[in-house]
C-alpha cells in the first residue's frame, strides 16, 4: 500500500508538468492565429483541461519520459504483486487461488489443475513495459528541433504503457 500511496503522489506531482497541450503551429509561432494566438491557445487548453507550456514542446520530450517512468513504477509494483501471487498459487505451495467460475477450463492436459491466467498476465507485462520506457527515454534525443524519428519511437512505446 505504501508504494501505491507514493505512486498516487507521483501522478499528482507530474500532472501540471505533463498534461500540456500545444496549438501554436508547426514551429510554435502562432502564425495562423496572429497576435491572439497565445490567448487562443491558453483558452482552448483550459477548456481541454490541459496546461499551457512556457514554449512549444515539440523538441522537449521530457514530459513523455517522465510520464512513462511513473507508469513503469506502477507497473513494477503490480508486476511484483502478480509474481508473488503467481508463486503462491503454484501447485506445490497452493496458498492462494485465482477465482474460478463456471465456464472456465483448467489445464487442457490436466483438467483438475487451475491455470494462472490473470496473475500470470499481470506479472508478465511488467518487463515489456520497462523496455518500452527505455525506448521513450531514447526519444528525448531530437535532431534539429522537429524530428519524426523520435516521435515514431514514442508511437511504438507509448500505447504499450
Amino acid at each position: 500500500m505504501d508504494e501505491f500511496i507514493r505512486h498516487l503522489q507521483r501522478l499528482s506531482e507530474i500532472k501540471q508538468r505533463v498534461l500540456v497541450g500545444n496549438i501554436s503551429g508547426a514551429i510554435c509561432t502562432y502564425v495562423s492565429m496572429g497576435k491572439l494566438g497565445p490567448q487562443v491557445e491558453a483558452r482552448a487548453l483550459t477548456i481541454l483541461r490541459l496546461n499551457t507550456p512556457n514554449i512549444g514542446w515539440q523538441a522537449a520530450r521530457d514530459r513523455f519520459s517522465e510520464y512513462a517512468s511513473v507508469i513503469a513504477l506502477i507497473s513494477g509494483t503490480l508486476g511484483k504483486i502478480g509474481n508473488e501471487f503467481y508463486n503462491l498459487m503454484r501447485t506445490e505451495i497452493n496458498e492462494v487461488e485465482e477465482p474460478f467460475s463456471d465456464g472456465k477450463i483448467g489445464s487442457t492436459t490436466m483438467p483438475h489443475k487451475r491455470n494462472l491466467a490473470a496473475l500470470e498476465g499481470l506479472a508478465s507485462l511488467t518487463a515489456p513495459l520497462l523496455k518500452s520506457v527505455a525506448l521513450i527515454h531514447e526519444s528525448m534525443k531530437v535532431e534539429h528541433e522537429r524530428d519524426a524519428m523520435s516521435w515514431r519511437a514514442e508511437w511504438i512505446a507509448l500505447p504499450r504503457n
